[in-house]
């Protein structure tokens, strides 16, 4: 398990690994993104591979996580205008 608390403090993002026994296709990586003031899930992300590494870009902007075949995923963030 990972976790990982944007720039501005408003998004944790937490990883899990799940291992599949009869096949690697069962193995399955959750990554999910909770809003802290509220503690309300907002985002899940299911992916069939395990998650190595996570991580914010310094502005918030951008969030990225390395899969084990080396793979960096990018996705954007939403950001909330009003504060």
């Amino acid at each position: 398990m990972q976790v990982e608390i944007s720039p501005n403090g408003n998004i944790l993002v937490s990883t899990s690994y799940e291992f599949g026994y009869s096949t690697a296709e069962n193995n399955i990586s959750n990554i999910r993104f909770w809003d802290i003031s509220t503690g309300v899930l907002i985002n899940e992300i299911q992916e069939n591979f395990k998650i190595k590494n996570i991580e914010f870009s310094p502005d918030g902007r951008l969030f990225t996580y390395l899969s084990e075949d080396g793979l960096i995923h990018v996705l954007g963030i939403p950001i909330n205008e009003n504060p």
